[in-house]
């Protein structure tokens, strides 16, 4: 696999207070990510903070029910569920 490169100009600094995450990432549009890795129709996940964590599993399977085929819920922690695709391209999203 060969590296994508692309310029950006950088809009804003985001710290999140979490050296791991604030060395390492960086957030663009869901369209110029989709380009710089060739995959038009790929969401290859979708973070969710909720505010009780004892309705993560309840919210984790209405957001499954609403993303449709494809897609199944993970739950990291209490209170995060995680959306990810069960298939690559072609989902419909």
């Amino acid at each position: 696999m060969q590296p994508r490169y692309r310029a950006f100009q950088v809009t804003g600094i985001f710290r999140s207070g979490f050296y791991q995450y604030d060395s390492s990432y960086g957030f663009v549009s869901l369209v110029d990510a989709q380009r710089l890795f060739s995959e038009p129709d790929l969401i290859s996940a979708i973070n969710f903070k909720i505010d009780d964590m004892y309705n993560a599993a309840e919210v984790g399977r209405e957001i499954e029910d609403a993303a449709g085929p494809g897609f199944q819920y993970h739950q990291l922690d209490g209170a995060e569920p995680r959306v990810v695709p069960r298939a690559a391209a072609g989902t419909g999203v």
